[in-house]
């Protein structure tokens, strides 16, 4: 083999490499399949109800993607289950939606951190203003209206 061609051959797996971290630096949040469009629609039936518990405080967005449910004072025992039931179902379907996302773009599991990453900055980004948000470098909790990224 020429030194040319070797060289020309190098560059291409040097550059087939860079563009696989690449992609994996910054996957695609917004590629669909029916796994994740069924995901979604669960998701976007329960919103409305999560945006009244976030906007009450009772939940916040985790610097992991993932939502928390929050302490809050005065709160009874049958607001507290609905709570941890919207928080363990959104959690569920989130995570799936993470592993079908892996798959769609073609990742390892080992980017599965900067995917819920990815997914928690739009979550952030699109969090009401009083909405808890953790801080994903300092992990405190504040209102969106105090946080820049």
């Amino acid at each position: 083999m020429s030194a040319g061609i070797l060289k020309n051959f190098m560059l291409f797996i040097c550059g087939s490499i860079f563009a696989v971290t690449a992609l994996s630096a910054e996957p695609d949040l917004s590629l669909k399949n029916p796994a994740i469009e069924k995901l979604q629609a669960r998701m976007a039936s329960r919103g409305a109800k999560v945006d009244e518990w976030k906007s009450k405080g009772a939940m916040g967005e985790e610097a992991t993607g993932l939502l928390k449910q929050m302490p809050v004072a005065g709160q009874g025992l049958a607001e507290k289950k609905e709570v941890r039931d919207l928080v363990v179902a959104e959690n569920e379907d989130r995570y799936a939606m993470f592993r079908e996302l892996i798959l769609a773009n073609g990742l390892k599991d080992t980017d599965l951190t900067t995917l819920s990453e990815a997914y928690a900055k739009t979550r952030r980004q699109s969090a009401a203003a009083t909405h808890l948000i953790q801080n994903p470098k300092t992990k405190a909790w504040v209102q969106k209206k105090d946080f820049s990224e």
